[in-house]
């Protein structure tokens, strides 16, 4: 709403939101970077992404699964060829060694205390009852991938473009047990679960599979089969997954960098029925046209203070990219390392009611508590910024006399700084900066002024918001006169 007293026009900034990908600078370039939106009560803020501080330091090696058991409270990680087994205090153990070194590892567990574990070459499995790690072949069968449903490991050979299932709760498999991609001539990457469902997924197309025990041969012909699912006829899924990494399923939704024949990547999400696409056409533009590497990425889906949130990695020296989206604000932003680069989060599990990852650093591989309590990279300030959208008026010229910011002042911390900067070519370039250093301790104004800010017709913000401290931003506006 613009309110207007003796020739001043006091308008609101977009100063709480998120990343709006867009072709060129000049249609946007609003950017939030390692901030988040939070709601209570109608209200919404900005506020810091997490923070997070290294726990486990690894031996040198390509970081390349995590995942948690909940039945014996461990978690299992793949450094390297090495398997470890953490505790709940944090003491890991090697229980085994793969045949590679680098490249995903994926991982599932049955009800039999036995942990499957694929690393596009073999299966292994651990066995946390008997306490052993085996190789286990599978005649014909290079496994790329494994879940788990409904008592099956589930099998998925990208090379010869098949799935195969194991026995009830073990690890034998019969070369019957079998089925094919069949919706299309295309490669088969992964067969996921989702909530009661086998999403077969493709290159190029994707198929869904049920549990029906009276279901019939993979060939759809003949008596009915041991063989216990059976493909669903009345979905076609135009959808199949370009990077495989970056396929994530858990709270109910399945999300993961798709790829359409027609149209080429995008991001994709479903809680069952027909995909949905995340990305806008912004975002598509930059997958098909800046992106260079798109194969090259990977992902996560967390569940943290109540916000569900994927987050993708294009981690390509070319790309350096990780962008996350809040299925809770349905709003996109950026995330980064203290460097700026790419954020360091590579797979992330639940346990002992916190968050933690690992990280890509091969030369300095470690476990990290990720949390909303921690305010730094590991000790290390995080960039927080936030670009606002163009503040426009129909191309007229504007004197910008003041800048008003709404937020929290007066909780500890070392130092607490705010630099803003300023674009008056459309986003192309921003100038000089202009610091305030926020009040101490105790001191709660909660309005911050940037005075006498000069002529614009496209006039750009850019805030970083510096500190070892919380940021809690819930407002801004502009008192501009028009020339």
């Amino acid at each position: 709403m613009r309110q207007s007293t003796s020739g001043l026009t006091r308008i609101p900034i977009n100063i709480v939101g998120g990343t709006n990908f867009a072709r060129y600078p000049k249609i946007t370039d609003e950017k939030t970077v390692n901030m988040m939106v939070t709601m209570s009560n109608d209200i919404a803020t900005l506020v810091d992404n997490s923070g997070y501080c290294e726990q486990i330091h690894f031996p040198g090696g390509e970081p390349r699964a995590l995942y948690v058991s909940t039945r014996v409270n461990e978690i299992i990680s793949v450094v390297g060829n090495i398997v470890y087994v953490i505790d709940s205090n944090f003491g890991f153990r090697s229980v085994g060694r793969l045949d590679t070194f680098d490249g995903a590892v994926y991982i599932a567990e049955n009800l039999a205390g036995q942990i499957g574990i694929v690393d596009g070459l073999s299966l292994y499995v651990y066995n946390y009852n008997l306490n052993t790690f085996a190789r286990v072949s599978i005649p014909d069968v290079t496994p790329s991938y494994i879940a788990y449903l409904d008592t099956y490991f589930i099998i998925t050979d990208a090379n010869n473009a098949q799935w195969q299932i194991s026995g009830s709760n073990n690890v034998k498999f019969d070369p019957t047990m079998i089925a094919f991609l069949q919706t299309a001539a295309d490669n088969l990457q992964a067969v996921v679960p989702l909530n009661r469902t086998l999403w077969v997924m493709g290159k190029k197309v994707s198929e869904l599979w049920n549990d029906n025990t009276t279901g019939y041969n993979a060939s759809g012909v003949g008596n009915p089969v041991s063989f216990p699912f059976q493909r669903n006829n009345s979905i076609a899924i135009n959808y199949g997954v370009l990077s495989v990494p970056t396929i994530c399923s858990e709270f109910q939704i399945l999300v993961w960098l798709g790829y359409n024949a027609s149209s080429g990547p995008t991001i994709v999400y479903t809680t069952g029925g027909a995909p949905e696409e995340l990305s806008n056409d912004g975002l598509d533009y930059i997958l098909k046209n800046v992106i260079q590497n798109p194969e090259m990425s990977w992902a996560t889906l967390r569940k943290e203070n109540g916000h569900i949130i994927y987050q993708i990695t294009f981690n390509h020296p070319n790309d350096n990219l990780s962008i996350q989206y809040d299925f809770s604000s349905r709003l996109w932003s950026n995330a980064t390392d203290e460097n700026q680069n790419f954020h360091i989060m590579k797979r992330t599990v639940f346990f002992n009611e916190q968050q933690y990852f690992i990280n890509f650093d091969e030369q300095n591989p470690g476990l990290y508590l990720l949390s909303a309590n921690l305010n730094t990279y590991n000790g290390n300030i995080i960039p927080r910024i936030r670009i606002c959208p163009p503040i426009r008026h129909n191309d007229d010229t504007l004197i910008v006399r003041n800048i008003e910011l709404q937020m929290e002042q007066g909780n500890p911390s070392e130092f607490k700084y705010i630099d803003m900067s300023i674009s008056k070519d459309g986003g192309e370039r921003f100038g000089n900066t202009l610091r305030y250093t926020m009040l101490p301790s105790g001191y709660r104004k909660g309005r911050i002024n940037f005075w006498n800010l000069g002529l614009a017709n496209d006039l750009r913000l850019q805030f970083q918001f510096l500190s070892p401290g919380r940021f809690v931003v819930q407002g801004a506006t502009a008192e501009i006169i028009h020339v």
